[in-house]
């Protein structure tokens, strides 16, 4: 003899979500989104300034260890980084774009 609970069977009305529920959950997740999506833009603009911070404090040490050993600057040459820094740079990484956009590019006296 099978036994069959009542309660086992939703009624008709009761199905899925209703449409108010739904609209609910959208709105919610609206909200998050708008909330979550400027702060992530922040925090990765912030990430990308501190790493060109730190790739800029690690150029100067390398060209005032340069400056140090040889009595004065490189020469300056092409668009980029001249090759005598070689040894005191990976030139691989000072090839590409910065980390903020544009490119590395060393100007002896440029301001005078």
């Amino acid at each position: 003899m099978r036994l069959i609970c009542p309660h086992s069977f939703a009624s008709p009305r009761r199905r899925g979500f209703t449409l108010v529920e739904i609209m609910i959950v959208v709105v919610i997740i609206g909200l998050l989104a708008a909330i979550a999506i400027p702060a992530f833009s922040h925090m990765r603009l912030k990430s990308r300034a501190t790493t060109f911070a730190n790739d800029l404090r690690i150029g100067k040490d390398a060209f005032e260890i340069y400056a140090t050993e040889n009595g004065g600057w490189p020469p300056d040459g092409a668009a980029g980084m001249p090759g005598e820094m070689a040894g005191y740079l990976d030139l691989g990484n000072w090839t590409g774009s910065t980390p903020l956009g544009g490119n590395w590019d060393w100007d002896r006296d440029q301001f005078g």
